[in-house]
């Protein structure tokens, strides 16, 4: 995407204002925006046209504006990375899918819970090489690290 922003800044824009969701990586948010604050610049794309932007961060897990607050989500811990080549296609996948999937409309709640799945289908992908740890996925499987990764990101409450 770097490149498209180098050489057709005004075509990404133009596909901006006709989407609902722009997945991009912080890098990009920067580059596109000209702003150096992953915040600010994710405001920036939202000004352009989608409705939702979320912006990949690697290890340092998704940020996601268009809703009442910016979200941010850790990435799913992952002990052993083989291969990360993927993992943000991987992640708008799994987000895709679930969104796709779950016939709850393109609300904020379902962009949250999407951003859950992504991360998880994409500590999937890093955890192989290749296509080979995607192939004997089961739903069991995501299942069962959905419940993992949901348990661990309860916060509390403030008395």
């Amino acid at each position: 995407m770097n490149l498209w922003i180098d050489r057709q800044r005004d075509a990404v824009l133009d596909v901006f204002r006709k989407v609902q969701i722009v997945f991009v990586n912080a890098s990009e948010a920067k580059q596109l925006s000209g702003e150096t604050n992953i915040f600010k610049a994710g405001k920036w794309i939202l000004e352009h046209g989608p409705k939702y932007v979320v912006i990949k961060r690697g290890a340092a897990g998704v940020l996601a504006l268009g809703g009442p607050a910016p979200f941010n989500l850790p990435a799913f811990p992952v002990e052993d990375v083989v291969d990360p080549t993927g993992a943000g296609d991987s992640f708008a996948a799994g987000m895709l899918g679930f969104l796709a999937g779950s016939g709850r409309g393109l609300d904020f709640d379902s962009i949250k819970m999407g951003l859950a799945y992504g991360s998880v289908i994409a500590a999937f992908a890093i955890s192989g090489f290749g296509v080979e740890m995607m192939r004997g996925i089961t739903k069991e499987a995501i299942d069962e690290h959905m419940r993992f990764y949901l348990a661990s990101n309860q916060i509390g409450s403030v008395s």
